[in-house]
């Protein structure tokens, strides 16, 4: 019985990281995909957004001169966990669609051009040296059933495009419902102690931290305080898109 299981286990050990070579591979494959969707909005006047548009201390979109080194009028006077942000976007059209084609259809080379994309507007921040990415992380069983994790996909991208080394040092641990499924208020109480991190000193370290989608914040938030628990001297928010916290 004992060496069926293992081998059962040695089965699915092959299976799941078949499928996650396969998702980091195809993920490159076919541009054509979404060069056409690209050439659409372009033709359709879309630009990416300016980096003078938002707040880049907690990302939230700014008018001109409403944002300063201090914050702006979502986030002036609050504590973050995070040292600054930087994104590409809001989430709205056709971003939103972008991201929702490559969480929920597979569509990869947008995790691709993302990732380039955020390499372009990234800053120094530190010592090239001793500056890595990593991404926020997924429960295991939806990284399982979905085969990929869309902010590994990114922050890769985004790493080898910087030439800064990917480190997949957190982890999430146990199971919870999805962020997106809960109301604002308790998002953060969803997290509390599901974040974990690798056996690992970054002291001295400055980490660009990459999801696809900042809503209210708590998954970097949680994910910036374990960070900086293990010594980072700065971490840094890179998204795709920010969700207006105004809207539903």
């Amino acid at each position: 019985m004992a060496a069926k299981k293992a081998s059962y286990r040695r089965g699915f050990d092959v299976l799941r990281s078949a499928t996650r070579g396969f998702a980091e591979a195809m993920h490159e494959l076919f541009p054509p995909m979404i060069e056409a969707d690209l050439a659409t909005a372009l033709d359709e006047g879309w630009t990416l957004g300016s980096q003078n548009e938002y707040c880049h201390r907690c990302g939230n979109s700014a008018g001109p001169g409403e944002a300063t080194d201090k914050g702006c009028s979502h986030c002036v006077g609050q504590a973050m966990a995070w040292d600054g942000m930087v994104r590409l976007g809001p989430y709205e059209k056709p971003l939103e669609q972008w991201i929702i084609a490559m969480k929920f259809r597979r569509v990869w080379p947008w995790a691709t051009w993302f990732g380039r994309e955020l390499a372009g507007v990234i800053s120094e921040v530190g010592d090239a040296d001793k500056t890595l990415v990593c991404h926020v992380p997924m429960p295991r069983l939806r990284r399982w059933r979905r085969g990929y994790n869309q902010a590994r996909l990114i922050a890769g991208a985004m790493a080898k495009s910087a030439r800064l080394p990917l480190m997949p040092i957190l982890r999430r641990k146990g199971w919870q419902p999805p962020q997106t499924t809960l109301p604002a208020s308790q998002r953060a109480a969803n997290l509390r102690n599901s974040i974990t991190l690798a056996n690992i000193d970054l002291t001295g370290w400055h980490v660009w931290l990459v999801d696809d989608v900042k809503t209210t914040g708590s998954t970097l938030a949680a994910c910036a305080r374990m960070l900086k628990k293990a010594g980072a001297t700065s971490v840094h928010g890179a998204v795709v898109a920010v969700a207006d916290p105004k809207r539903s």
